[in-house]
């Protein structure tokens, strides 16, 4: 499912739009920006893994698959949630960042 979402920069908040997923309780969304291919978990905006928008493939999987494969391992903890979300609050930005999405 593709949908418009959020994601949090340097410059503050950007419009994107891609492919959403789900993993674990979490809600991620596959899309290219500046140049990488990036998963960005969306309550936070914030990426999670990114590769080169040229790269076909790493360790002989897709890029699209190493990604899933990058979520998997790097997975969010509470501990993580609430250090983000410290972050966006001294940035002043809401949390969550985008609403959760219905599939």
């Amino acid at each position: 499912m593709n949908i418009n979402f959020k994601i949090s920069t340097i410059l503050g908040v950007v419009e994107q739009y891609g492919e959403l997923i789900e993993y674990n309780g979490y809600q991620y969304a596959f899309h290219y920006h500046e140049g990488m291919y990036k998963a960005t978990e969306l309550s936070t905006g914030f990426c999670v893994v990114s590769v080169d928008e040229m790269t076909k493939t790493i360790d002989g999987i897709s890029a699209k698959d190493y990604l899933i494969q990058q979520i998997k391992i790097l997975t969010i903890s509470p501990k993580i949630l609430n250090r983000a979300k410290r972050k966006m609050m001294k940035d002043g930005l809401p949390y969550p960042l985008n609403p959760k999405f219905n599939v």
